[in-house]
This record gives structure tokens, sequence and C-alpha cells, in this order.
């Protein structure tokens, strides 16, 4: 990939670039706390250093490549496959080629200088490093949580706009270098989501954000072919595609042309560009903040009853502006409190003094509790108020109400 690396395909990884920006998996990603976002920039550091190291034959990036890619690790457990699915593709590609010898001393040194760190954590954090404990917990998963939509139709849309020139550099796969070890990366790389591929397994799109690098290498790679080698009307046919996919992965032009009767079709394509509604988890931190303050600012006990339709990552913020846990608090040994259960099957704690709850098995459990705490009911704004409750607190998407004696 060395000669290659010398031509100007800047170009395409700077269209990349900026169709990336304008997908709808950037936009959900440049929105979430989660460890796919960092996980992604450590991994594309990793493989940058290591291809710096193989063109300048400088051992001190493998050993960085090595250190970010330990780093991503330690932030996104699965991360490092994609790293080391990389240092397997590359001489793979490379044999294949045959006009350069495999640079096996940068694969080397990098591959080491994950390990001895690696090693290193595994020691000091020794079983938690275990693989195994993680294969176990992805195993486990399986069944639990069936997957809302298909993850091919996730796969494009962690892509974004990207595969547009992936998909392009289809057409050059047998002269591009480049192209071939994307292509064998990227497949490399998925190899463990077949199986949520083939039965339908739990996913989201974040969790598919680990196999932007290849993806985006891929787009350069086509762009760059697009820019170089097709001609006038190859290149017009895909800048139109571009033009019209950027417009309808914009959330306001995709609701104008859907209301549209001439462009209602366009909802055929929504799946595969915009991250599904259900991801999208705004957690309304003010909104929480002001609830929590109504809960936690009442005199006594109280009982919280929150139905199917609050997310639990509600109850948690909520109890997260509250007063801070007792020293001595163990929630892996004790639970969370805001875990969903029927009040009268959760014991009350001595340094809890709200109950988080989903109701009563019976009317005279509840009658009960009326008569010894405050019974609060906390729902969505819309949904309809409960009878015999009066309005404690509300806000533009929560209402909080408290059952009167």
């Amino acid at each position: 990939m060395t000669g290659q690396a010398r031509r100007p395909w800047f170009a395409g990884a700077a269209i990349s670039f900026l169709l990336f920006l304008l997908s709808d998996a950037y936009r959900y990603l440049s929105g979430n706390l989660v460890g796919e976002v960092p996980a992604v920039f450590l991994l594309g550091g990793a493989v940058l250093a290591l291809l710096y190291c193989i063109e300048s034959n400088r051992l001190a990036f493998a050993i960085l490549s090595g250190l970010l890619a330990f780093l991503s690790y330690t932030v996104r457990v699965e991360s490092v496959w994609t790293w080391l699915m990389f240092l397997l593709a590359y001489p793979l590609a490379q044999a294949r080629d045959g006009r350069q010898p495999v640079p096996w001393k940068p694969l080397l040194a990098a591959g080491s200088s994950a390990l001895a760190l690696y090693a290193a954590y595994a020691a000091a954090f020794h079983p938690l490093a275990d693989p195994r404990y993680f294969v176990a917990f992805a195993l486990d998963q399986r069944g639990k949580f069936p997957s809302h939509t298909p993850v091919y139709e996730l796969l494009f849309v962690a892509g974004g706009l990207l595969w547009i020139g992936a998909l392009s550099s289809l057409r050059w796969l047998s002269e591009s270098r480049l192209a071939r070890l994307g292509w064998l990366w990227l497949v490399l790389s998925g190899l463990p989501w077949l199986p949520e591929f083939l039965l339908d397994g739990p996913c989201q799109t974040r969790m598919l954000a680990v196999l932007i690098p290849p993806i985006f290498l891929l787009s350069a790679a086509g762009w760059t072919s697009l820019v170089e080698s097709s001609g006038i009307r190859s290149r017009a046919v895909v800048a139109g595609i571009t033009l019209c996919l950027a417009a309808i992965s914009v959330p306001a032009v995709y609701t104008a042309l859907h209301g549209l009767p001439v462009a209602w079709r366009v909802q055929f394509v929504r799946p595969f560009l915009f991250v599904p509604k259900y991801e999208r988890l705004d957690y309304l931190p003010e909104e929480l903040a002001a609830l929590s303050g109504a809960v936690y600012g009442m005199d006594g006990s109280a009982v919280v009853i929150s139905g199917g339709a609050i997310p639990q990552e509600y109850l948690n913020l909520i109890r997260f502006f509250g007063p801070s846990y007792a020293g001595d608090s163990d929630l892996t040994l004790a639970g969370d409190p805001t875990d969903r259960a029927y009040c009268d099957a959760k014991p009350a704690r001595s340094s809890e003094r709200v109950l988080w709850c989903v109701g009563y098995s019976s009317p005279d459990a509840l009658d009960g509790a009326r008569a010894r705490h405050r019974v609060l009911v906390l729902q969505e704004a819309d949904a309809p108020p409960v009878a015999g409750t009066a309005l404690a607190a509300q806000t533009p998407h929560f209402s909080l109400a408290e059952f009167q004696k």
C-alpha cells in the first residue's frame, strides 16, 4: 500500500470526511456519551500511526499504534478486534500483490507493544480482563434483547454516506490495492457480527461504529478512483446520487419530501440513512433535575410509581440529582434503587427514603402504602391523569402526581 499511499488520494479522504459529517450517524454519535466515539478515534489513530511507521520505517510509531489500540480496548473491548484484523489484512493484501515485501517488523512491533500492555493490564485486574468472560457475556445477551431493526440496515446507517464511495470502489477492486485492503479489512472485522446478521440478534447502530474506519478507507479509495480514473458521465451519476442522499439525510428535507404526494416513496430509503428513533434518547437533564427536586424536596418517605413508558435511564438520573449515596452503599450487591419491580416486592432500604417501583400488586396494597407514605405517579406529560391524584410537578415532557389521602 506504500506506493499507492503516495498517490493524491487526500481528495477522496476529504470528500469522505465531509460526507460523514452530513450523515445521520455523525449527528447521532456526536450527541451521545458512549464509549464507541473515543474508541473509533483511538482506533483510527492506531491505524494511521502504523501506516506512517510502514512508510517512514520509524518503529516508535508502531509502538504508538499498539498503545492507541490498547487504549481503544480499555474504552470499548471489541474495538481492538478491528485493529487486529488490520494487522492481518495488511500482510494478506501485500502478499497477494507480490510487488513489495510484507513489512513484518512494524506489524510485529505494534502487536508486541499492544500485547505487552494488555498483559500488564490483565495481571493488574485479574480476572476481569480474561476474554472468556467477555465472550460468555456476549453469548448470554443473545435472545434476551431481540433487535427491532435488521442488522444489515444498521450497518448502512453506521457507515452513512460513506457507503457511496465504498460501494463505488468495487468497480476498481481488481486494480486498486487500497480497495482490496479495505474490503478484506471490513470483511474480517465484521466476522463477529455474522451471527447477528444470520439470526437477527441484538444490535444498535453505535455498536457497529467500530466498523467505520474500514468503511472510511473504502470510501476514500472509491472517491479517489472516481476523481482520477472515471469519465465525466460516471462522475455526474455518482455526484447526483450523492447530492440526493445527502439532501434526504437532512431531517427537515426528509420531512418535507415525505409530505409530498409524489415523494412519499422516500420512506423506503429512510431505514438505511437514519438511526432508529428508539436509539435516540434525549436525557433532558434540566427536566429530570427539576423532578428530582420535587421528589426529594418533600418531607418524609415517598413511593414513586413509574410505568414502562419512562426509560430506566431517566429514573437513574432523577436519583443521581437527588441526595448523595451513603459512604458504605454497595449498589453491586444491593442493586440499583430504581430497578423495576412491584412496590410491595421491593424491600425498603434504610439509606433510601424514596422507593422506586412500577406499581402495587393489588388495590389493598396501594391503600396500605398511601396510609404510610406519600405515593407519587411519574408519567409522560400527555398521559391521562391517574384517578385520585393531584398534580405535584409538571415539565414539558413529564408530570408528577400525588395520591390524595
